[in-house]
């Protein structure tokens, strides 16, 4: 179910922001990274691991230059 959730939001993110929605787009983003991290967590599979830690930080960079800019 987690693996799903991650899928959508991070399908639905890369839409909302290409179709100008940085803050909701971003913020799906996030949520999409940290349930992938979690599912590379639990399953051990450390190449998920690294990608969607630097995933959750890009997206966190983005989300922070959303809302301070």
């Amino acid at each position: 179910m987690l693996q799903w959730f991650g899928t959508i939001t991070s399908v639905a993110g890369s839409f909302i922001l290409a179709l100008g929605f940085p803050l909701l787009g971003y913020c799906a983003f996030v949520f999409g990274a940290l349930s992938w991290l979690i599912v590379g967590i639990r399953t051990g599979n450390n190449p998920l691991i690294i990608l969607n830690s630097f995933f959750l930080l890009a997206n966190m960079i983005g989300l922070y230059r959303v809302v301070l800019h």
